[in-house]
């Protein structure tokens, strides 16, 4: 018995998993294919070991499920041979047939090697590469072209040009396969019998002979094409803005921009990209047409159906990255002519986020990005994905997949792919669940070519119609490069809501004042239900009430004013520093009398006298000659534009002319009847108007109340007989008199 013990550990180490394999290509299959592949060992594995020996020893296997190979000769299939010790190399040829009931996933590769030398002799040793080899879930693909057939003769010529987006279903199954922007569509599906048919958007109908197509998998079939075609005129245009995460300095940003013309008419236009300051431009392809400071704008023209204007780089647009904890932003617009110059809309997408140092390349990005922690957003928010991944293995990754399954409050009809850095194939399943492909995508890993190493999918969605609120969407995405397993991004979030988050905002109609004056504010906020204002300086130094009323300053200086704003999502604060300039009001106002001339104090910017309430029109100098008794008054302005005021009461006057009489008309003289008396006045008074006729009798008489400066009093006399009349016109101790000739 203890023997049996011993030689049973002896084996149980002799077979004993090390990794000695270093790849096999292709690393992939869909099931019922056979595939020649070839598998590369560590150096030297075969030195000192000698190769498989029949077709159980090298196999795939997943849990119970082991695939063995097609067909192996260690003669024929290890090479290059030759003499020894080279004879064995460290690669052979296999062929797999993965067969048709195979489980879908991550197989690990098995080799067994033999030892050559030593005792014991022969003995196996078992080399995994652990999920090394993937097997798709279909056993073929279905593949084909979507094209604008112009001349509707249903073959691709000529001017057609490829349709990005298109739907194409796959029954019975309900699968959606989406063509790229080349127009190509690739469904990798299981086996059976499927009915291939585009989804048709309105307007459009089908030109191809075929309207659909039956095929049976496997094998993988292709050449299933169809031609479109509308005699509207369509003008979608697609703006894609992409960027990987800014890590700090000296690391460089980077930023990819596609315009696609999804009509069937050309456009021209422009692409502005406005950017944060802290982030300069390095470089790009093609470089902008004009770069004004942090503004970069590309020029487009004659952009045709179905092309693509890609503004990158080697491979991107490239910024310097400022220090971590910095915030970066950018914005871009693109504005879209018809051939005719006339505008058909203005296209944008806004990216604001931290610089770090470290960052996971592998994400999940969804924008708008939304408001606090919860990432709370309108509900009825067209939602904008992009999946990010980079290659930092240590090899170039020749297939990436990413599946990505959407929130089932997703509206999966509305599912549009913005754009990708490699061509890819989308596939959907009724349940929304995603597969982009990047087929021999040959990503070269970061230690090689760190930019080159990125690669993306964008994607854009609605959400259902009526949605409750609020309404949280999740997504995941799960990223496989070749063989290995999947790397998990981190999880989305889009909360849907009516509720805005609070955004706090105020206005005043003027915020220099002076002092002891009031102010009256006026709340701009959105969506706040309830305040808490703080006014430095003023009084009262507070308030909560949404309109706070008049704030009164009674000492000069400049203030800060901050509102705080909260509603059930959060608060949001707005602080104006400086915000109210409080000038300081004239001091030291002192006036006096020297015979009839009042005289003010000198160094005040502005002046005017009043008489009895009224302003003297032109009496802004610092002195001014009273010309009659009564009650005057001065108000004096600073620099800051603010005033003071005095009343100089009794003021006597030896000057008794309220009216100057070298000013007095009348005119049209002679009239008809209506004419119009103008005379000037020193000041505020009432005046008697009387007509006297040839014999001294008063023909009319009345009371007007004058003004200082020029009075223009109308008359309508047309009853009066021919002849002429005196005007005569008393003030006080003053009468002027005037002759009026009245004609028929």
């Amino acid at each position: 018995m203890k023997k049996n013990l011993l030689l049973l550990t002896f084996l149980l180490f002799s077979f004993c998993s090390y990794s000695q394999i270093v790849s096999i290509v292709p690393n992939s299959s869909a099931k019922g294919v056979t595939l020649p592949t070839v598998i590369t060992m560590a150096t030297n594995t075969f030195y000192s070991s000698s190769p498989p020996q029949g077709l159980n020893d090298i196999y795939l296997q997943q849990g119970a499920t082991i695939i063995y190979v097609n067909s192996f000769d260690p003669a024929i299939n290890v090479y290059p041979g030759g003499a020894w010790p080279s004879f064995y190399s460290d690669s052979m040829h296999v062929d797999f047939t993965i067969p048709a009931n195979a489980l879908p996933g991550f197989y690990d590769l098995h080799v067994i090697t033999w030892s050559a030398f030593g005792s014991p002799w022969q003995t196996p040793f078992d080399n995994v590469l652990t999920s090394g080899f993937l097997v798709t879930g279909g056993a073929g693909t279905i593949e084909g072209d979507v094209y604008f057939d112009y001349n509707q003769n249903g073959i691709q010529d000529g001017s057609d040009f490829p349709m990005a987006n298109q739907r194409i279903l796959l029954a019975p199954i309900n699968y959606t396969a989406y063509t790229n922007g080349s127009g190509h569509y690739a469904a990798y599906l299981d086996t059976g019998t499927f009915v291939v048919s585009p989804i048709l958007n309105p307007t459009y109908s089908i030109t191809s002979p075929a309207a659909s197509y039956s095929v049976t998998l496997p094998p993988s079939s292709t050449g299933n094409d169809f031609g479109l075609y509308t005699s509207a005129i369509n003008t979608d245009q697609l703006l894609s803005v992409w960027h990987h995460p800014m890590r700090c300095y000296p690391s460089y940003g980077y930023t990819l921009i596609d315009q696609t013309n999804n009509g069937n008419i050309p456009v021209s236009g422009s692409i502005t990209m406005v950017h944060s300051s802290n982030m300069p431009f390095v470089s790009s392809i093609p470089m902008p047409d004009v770069i004004s400071g942090d503004t970069l704008v590309w020029y487009y023209s004659n952009l045709q159906p179905g092309a693509t204007l890609r503004i990158g780089g080697t491979p991107y647009i490239a910024f310097q990255d400022p220090p971590a904890g910095q915030t970066i932003w950018y914005a871009v617009y693109d504005s879209v002519f018809d051939p005719g110059n006339n505008l058909l809309g203005v296209l944008g997408d806004y990216f604001s986020f931290e610089v770090t140092c470290s960052c996971d390349p592998n994400e999940k990005i969804v924008t708008p990005q939304g408001s606090t922690s919860q990432h709370y957003v309108p509900l009825n928010s067209q939602l904008n994905f992009t999946v990010n991944f980079q290659n930092t293995g240590n090899d170039t990754a020749f297939t990436v997949i990413i599946r990505d399954t959407l929130d089932t409050d997703l509206d999966l009809s509305t599912f549009e792919v913005t754009g990708s850095s490699n061509p890819m194939s989308t596939q959907m399943d009724v349940n929304g669940a995603l597969q982009f492909t990047f087929d021999n995508i040959l990503l070269p890993d970061s230690n090689v070519d760190e930019p080159g190493s990125h690669g993306f999918v964008n994607y854009r969605i609605s959400p259902k119609a009526g949605l409750p609120d609020p309404t949280q969407i999740t997504n995941t995405a799960h990223i496989f490069f070749d063989a290995n397993s999947a790397v998990v991004t981190n999880t989305s979030l889009s909360t849907l809501t009516n509720l805005v988050y609070p955004s706090a905002s105020f206005n005043v109609a003027d915020p220099t004042i002076c002092q002891s004056n009031c102010i009256t504010f006026s709340d701009q906020s959105i969506s706040a239900t309830s305040y808490a204002w703080t006014f430095q300086g003023g009084s009262p130094a507070s308030s909560t009430s949404a309109n706070p009323g008049v704030i009164c300053y009674n000492t000069s200086g400049q203030f800060d004013v901050q509102l705080i704003v909260v509603n059930a999502l959060g608060s949001d604060t707005l602080t104006q520093p400086q915000y109210i300039d409080v000038s300081p009001s004239p001091t030291g106002l002192n006036v006096i009398q020297a015979g009839d001339t009042l005289w003010a104090n000198a160094g005040y910017a502005a002046y005017q006298w009043f008489y009895e309430n009224d302003t003297i029109q032109g009496a802004t100098g610092q002195y001014y000659v009273a010309i009659f008794s009564g009650d005057y008054g001065l108000v004096v302005a600073n620099a800051g534009g603010c005033t003071a005021g005095l009343n100089i009461p009794n003021v006597i006057s030896a000057i008794s002319e309220l009216i100057d009489s070298r000013g007095t008309t009348l005119y049209p003289n002679p009239t008809t009847g209506d004419f119009e008396l103008s005379f000037s006045a020193f000041a505020k008074s009432n005046a008697t108007i009387e007509i006297i006729n040839s014999i001294g009798q008063i023909m009319s008489s009345k009371i007007v109340q004058i003004y200082s400066g020029v009075n223009r009093i109308s008359f309508d006399e047309s009853e009066l007989s021919e002849g002429i009349y005196t005007i005569r016109i008393s003030i006080e101790n003053q009468t002027i008199t005037r002759q009026l000739l009245k004609v028929k």
